[in-house]
């Protein structure tokens, strides 16, 4: 009998293992299948955020580039300003330089005019003075040429009585 109770204890130990292994494995497939199914999920998340870490990379590697053209295209443009600057500043500094001698020469362009009105002036009055004496002299002149005419007359005559005289 002891050894049939004995019998009984390992049978009741062997179904009791063999139901405790049963739940256990049940209990591994639902641990399995639940962690399956959480790698999944996790590799799918995984692999979107790889996705859009790579398109973000992309898209920062293009605003990169873009902002690589604008920045070079923004720096010609300052340098391309800048000699535009420069240029316009010298222009204007000789532009200035030439107003300066401009206004000098106008300066002196109205003393000579004052010079020229004042000198008009003492010619005027000097014509005045002098056109009374230049009529005098136009009369003398013609008086002269018509003095010299009468002369020219004279000594043609006297040229012809010569000739006769000596003929």
């Amino acid at each position: 009998q002891g050894l049939n109770n004995r019998l009984a204890g390992y049978i009741d130990k062997v179904r009791s293992l063999q139901s405790e292994n049963s739940r256990m494995s049940r209990k591994l497939e639902c641990i399995e299948e639940s962690q399956s199914n959480e790698l999944g999920r996790i590799k799918t998340l995984y692999e979107r955020e790889v996705q859009d870490l790579k398109d973000s990379i992309e898209n920062l590697t293009k605003t990169y580039r873009d902002l690589q053209t604008n920045s070079d295209k923004i720096l010609k443009d300052n340098r391309d300003l800048k000699n535009q600057d420069h240029k316009l500043t010298t222009d204007m500094r000789n532009k200035n330089e030439s107003i300066i001698k401009l206004r000098d020469d106008i300066t002196k362009l109205r003393y000579k005019v004052s010079a020229a009105e004042k000198d008009k002036g003492r010619l005027g009055e000097k014509l005045k003075e002098a056109l009374p004496e230049l009529n005098n002299l136009k009369e003398k002149i013609s008086e002269a040429e018509y003095q010299l005419g009468d002369l020219r007359k004279i000594n043609k005559d006297l040229e012809g009585q010569t000739c006769q005289m000596e003929k």
